[in-house]
């Protein structure tokens, strides 16, 4: 996992965050996903990432605890 990697890699610039989230990607929405990735940083030009956060747990109707 993503520890062993940043171990092995004795990165110094590594620091965990306080929060995270994971969502998993249906095969048939991959190449949809690698061509968001790839292009993220023109994307967060127009959006910006709290912004598309918000956006993204409203459209699925997911509430965000904040006290956790």
């Amino acid at each position: 996992g993503s520890s062993s990697w940043i171990r092995e890699n004795e990165s110094k610039l590594f620091q965990w965050q306080e929060g995270f989230a994971a969502f998993s990607v249906s095969q048939s929405n991959l190449e949809k996903v690698k061509e968001y990735i790839r292009d993220q940083e023109i994307h967060h030009r127009r959006m910006s990432l709290a912004e598309e956060w918000n956006a993204l747990l409203e459209k699925h109707g997911i509430t965000l605890n904040r006290a956790a």
